[in-house]
């Protein structure tokens, strides 16, 4: 009975934390500081930059731009959601980077052009493409290289015993690679609903795995299964929420906003993004979050084996003791 109570444990975590993080993540979406530009340095676009900026807040950041070139170089490294140039009318969206935030900032300046008596035109800079009209299918190529490698990590550390580091590092590697040839598969050639690109995603995706393979296996090591807990937490109750792929950074609670540049799931979520829809545009903020956790699962590794050598010392010493 106490077996099954603690087994029963880990059910109950998800039957409870994924309905309380998600519902609290993704009920009532609504922008806070979500950047938005305005193009012009004349004095009427400085003061309408201005005055926005005042009227808009705390929802929208307002800042002024130089010209409408820099304003999609912006939007393309997602450092912007949306800029307007008043003497046009003319409004610059990514809906690539999200439908949901090119909705809102469609909505916000609809308003901002009647005030000012012009009729708003949207140009889409960086348009979704026809097979994939929400852009969330690289959240399911992404999670399933994620969950590839925890699952793998942890089946080896629980269920094989007295498996050497170097067999399990090999068949990690193996799985990384057969994962990525998978969901690249799926997501190309069975439904097409990527294209372009598919060298750089499949790195991704075999990184990911990796990734959250070295992670979890670190930390079963170093603190038991109790990790499985862990692990599902960072890497999906977390993780997902943060990556800004179902619902942007701007326009989820804080919690998410802030973990959004540390954990793993966004580095390779955003990274996807970033590969297939902008040419890697701003990838170099995702890299270092992978490498990073990459390193930190391995130095769990290392530190692992370590306490697997002192452990025999320590035993012997104290039957020498006796």
């Amino acid at each position: 009975m106490k077996i099954l109570a603690v087994a029963m444990l880990f059910p109950l975590f998800m039957a409870l934390a994924l309905p309380g993080a998600y519902v609290y993540a993704f009920h009532e979406p609504k922008p806070r500081e979500m950047p938005v530009e305005i193009i012009g340095v004349d004095q009427d676009s400085a003061r309408l930059a201005s005055g926005l900026a005042t009227k808009m807040a705390p929802s929208f950041r307002v800042t002024a731009v130089a010209d409408a070139d820099t304003a999609r170089r912006h939007l393309d490294d997602l450092s912007s959601r949306g800029a307007f140039e008043p003497t046009t009318g003319t409004l610059y969206v990514a809906s690539a980077g999200s439908p949901l935030a090119k909705a809102t900032v469609e909505t916000a300046f609809g308003s901002v052009a009647q005030q000012l008596g012009t009729e708003l035109t949207v140009r889409d800079v960086a348009p979704l493409p026809e097979s994939d009209r929400l852009g969330i299918s690289l959240l399911f190529i992404g999670l399933a290289a994620i969950l590839a490698g925890f699952v793998t990590a942890t089946v080896l550390n629980v269920a094989v015993k007295d498996l050497s580091i170097r067999t399990e590092m090999m068949i990690l590697g193996l799985v990384a690679l057969i994962a990525a040839v998978i969901t690249t598969f799926i997501a190309y050639s069975a439904y097409g609903a990527l294209s372009g690109h598919l060298l750089g995603v499949s790195a991704l995706v075999a990184s990911g795995t990796v990734c959250a393979g070295l992670v979890q296996s670190g930390g079963v090591k170093l603190i038991g299964p109790g990790m499985t807990v862990i692990g599902v937490a960072v890497l999906v109750i977390l993780g997902i929420p943060a990556s800004g792929i179902a619902v942007p950074v701007e326009m989820v609670p804080s919690l998410f906003a802030h973990l959004h540049s540390w954990l793993p799931t966004s580095g390779v979520l955003d990274g996807l993004r970033r590969t297939l829809y902008f040419d890697g545009g701003g990838i170099e903020s995702d890299l270092p979050i992978i490498g990073l956790w990459s390193a930190v699962g391995a130095g769990a590794i290392w530190l692992s084996t370590l306490r697997s050598k002192n452990e025999p010392a320590a035993v012997a010493e104290q039957e020498g003791a006796r």
